[in-house]
């Protein structure tokens, strides 16, 4: 169980997602569903271990712990698999999976100091998936809606954040670089 992490998530959730976004670019409509239908079943399955493991199971290895960035990225990137198998139309389930995907980041911001704890590692970038799917969904999402404030600020707001974390990932890139 100390071996499970968000990492996890990467080879059926993540690929799944993005695959299906990628078929529906491609045309291929009767694929794009099977793909997305495996990520979320993958995801759904994933998600109660990985949160058992980190609310149960003692505190994963300093080292290890940037690598939680990635526990951001699933709904987000299902809500762009989501919008792109749908046409973008922004509809319940597409706002549903972008409120867990603020519940994640909300998480992972309240974390942050704990994760920070690795020192200057290169495994921040696993929060950059999830950041870069939260702006480009938010940015998708308010395109729809043109006459929402809510989501007109809330884009821009997250266009911003998914810049400054950008640019603070290559930032401590730099300077581990820079250290070795």
């Amino acid at each position: 169980m100390e071996s499970w992490s968000a990492a996890t998530y990467l080879p059926t959730v993540a690929q799944n997602f993005v695959a299906a976004s990628a078929a529906m670019q491609f045309g291929w409509t009767d694929l794009a569903p099977l793909l997305f239908g495996a990520g979320l079943l993958s995801w759904l399955s994933l998600e109660s271990v990985i949160l058992l493991r980190a609310a149960s199971h003692g505190e994963m290895p300093s080292a290890a712990r940037p690598a939680q960035g990635i526990q951001m990225a699933p709904p987000f990137v299902a809500a762009m698999a989501w919008l792109s198998l749908n046409g973008g139309h922004v509809d319940l389930v597409a706002q549903m999976l972008f409120g867990y995907g603020w519940l994640q980041a909300a998480l992972a911001l309240r974390l942050m100091r704990w994760s920070s704890q690795a020192g200057l590692v290169l495994g921040y970038w696993a929060y950059s998936f999830g950041v870069m799917a939260m702006a480009s969904t938010a940015i998708r999402i308010a395109a729809e809606r043109p006459f929402s404030a809510f989501w007109q600020h809330s884009a821009q707001a997250m266009f911003l954040a998914a810049h400054v974390v950008m640019g603070l990932l290559i930032a401590v890139s730099a300077l581990h670089f820079k250290r070795r």
